[in-house]
């Protein structure tokens, strides 16, 4: 009995151990660059539909690059505090006003992938489980704002991000996942100019 006893009180303290916290996750997103690949599917609850597009993304520390490849060709990024979406006829970014549609998901995108929980702590309640080869970290909104906006935000991986699921209040349902893959050098130029 003594020693049933002992191997659960050492196999209960290991998983304590080993139980991953939102700064742990934190700690291992936090990259001084990352840049790879999206798959984004965006369920829609009143149609049925579903909508696929992919692209590219780069995060550094002057920020990110969001490049929407397929369906469409839209780049859209943050950098030093401004938010701007590049346009092709010019071959210059546009930099858009602060209350601008589209420029609060690009920060909250970028704050996600950085792991910077400071700034979304305001909105959401963080919940970490799982060890650092396979994590969730749920957040759920503690503000009438994002209430109004999210059921919940559910972050996924292991050493890096994997996938961000993001369930809206009227039952549309946006999962992005992500990949590190080298990027084709004319793009991997384009990004290396946008965020210097």
């Amino acid at each position: 009995m003594k020693r049933r006893l002992s191997v659960f009180v050492l196999w209960f303290f290991c998983l304590i151990a080993q139980a991953i916290t939102a700064e742990d996750i934190a700690q291992q997103l936090h990259q001084p660059s990352i840049s790879g690949h999206f798959t984004q599917t965006r369920q829609l609850h009143l149609s049925g539909l579903s909508i696929e597009s992919e692209g590219i993304f780069s995060l550094n520390k002057n920020g990110l690059l969001w490049w929407l490849q397929k369906p469409f060709d839209v780049r859209t990024r943050i950098y030093n505090e401004q938010w701007g979406q590049w346009q092709n006829d010019t071959q210059s970014w546009l930099i858009q006003p602060q209350q601008a549609l589209g420029r609060e998901q690009t920060a909250l995108m970028m704050h996600l992938l950085r792991g910077e929980w400071s700034a979304l702590t305001q909105w959401f309640d963080l919940e970490a489980t799982g060890n650092q080869q396979a994590w969730t970290l749920t957040l759920t909104p503690n503000s009438a704002i994002m209430r109004n906006i999210f059921t919940d935000i559910v972050l996924q991986g292991g050493q890096i991000l994997t996938s961000v699921t993001l369930r809206e209040t009227q039952g549309d349902v946006n999962t992005i996942r992500f990949s590190l893959q080298p990027l084709p050098p004319e793009q991997a130029r384009f990004i290396s100019d946008a965020l210097e």
